[in-house]
């Protein structure tokens, strides 16, 4: 028996996958010794740039406070993410079935897209009051057009000749919708998916800056609050934020991953 040599390429493989995966380490490590270095050599005010050390500082210090903020974003966040997908795929779904729904209602979608948030929340803030639910609908409110653009997309860029195969069959509305459409639609959802699950945390996070109070604070009114008093918990609170939305889209790319995944075995049977 015969032993070859080991396989380079699997080696090649993995080193590379290690270098793949220590470039963005490196290059942080690299910009936070430069900030530092920057702050300690121009001696830049604190309330102007603090430095890495005083943002860790906060962190530290505000921990408690910070991380109550966090998980009061992160709930309303995914509320309103979920609200935005389920209202998204259903409006979606009417829009797809007909061209005549799409030019009688799609005008009144784009117009609801472009009105201002900054008008909208203290209207919501009139009728729900500074709650739970108000800053839901606001992350749901910003998030919900990538869902209906998308999966509208989708539902009506079916092949035509798998059309005509399914109403040479006469198959109902109903089946050409579940078992044509919404297949076909699922890369474009897959990618509405991933722009909403970033969206829903800005909107969450404009939602607790205008319904933020002292007794119910999120990471918004934290912001606001801090930007006057203490930069280097600012500075902590965008980190998270960022942070959130990187985690909220790797999470939602891993959830489109296997909707693609189930995609692409319905076109392989």
């Amino acid at each position: 028996m015969n032993v070859g040599p080991p396989n380079r390429n699997s080696k090649s493989t993995w080193t590379s996958k290690l270098a793949t995966g220590l470039a963005p380490l490196v290059v942080l490590v690299v910009v936070v010794i430069a900030w530092q270095g920057l702050v300690w050599a121009r001696d830049i005010p604190k309330f102007l740039l603090p430095s890495p050390r005083d943002i860790a500082l906060a962190t530290w210090t505000d921990g408690p406070r910070l991380w109550a903020a966090t998980v009061r974003t992160a709930s309303e966040a995914i509320a309103g993410f979920g609200l935005s997908v389920a209202v998204g795929f259903i409006l979606a779904s009417i829009l797809g079935q007909a061209r005549w729904i799409r030019l009688s209602l799609m005008p009144y979608v784009l117009v609801f897209q472009t009105i201002p948030i900054i008008g909208v929340a203290p209207l919501l803030i009139t009728w729900f009051g500074n709650t739970f639910s108000t800053v839901m609908l606001i992350a749901a409110f910003i998030s919900i057009f990538p869902i209906i653009s998308n999966t509208t997309t989708g539902l009506i860029s079916v092949d035509s000749a798998h059309l005509d195969l399914f109403r040479l069959n006469r198959a109902s509305r109903w089946q050409i919708y579940w078992y044509l459409q919404v297949p076909t639609s699922l890369p474009f959802f897959a990618a509405g998916i991933r722009i909403a699950s970033a969206a829903s945390v800005l909107g969450a996070c404009v939602g607790d800056y205008f319904v933020g109070t002292a007794q119910q604070e999120g990471l918004g009114f934290l912001v606001f609050q801090a930007k006057d008093r203490d930069a280097g918990l600012m500075f902590a609170t965008l980190l998270v934020l960022t942070i959130m939305g990187f985690v909220y889209y790797l999470l939602a790319s891993l959830f489109s991953r296997a909707i693609l995944l189930r995609w692409e075995d319905h076109h392989l049977r």
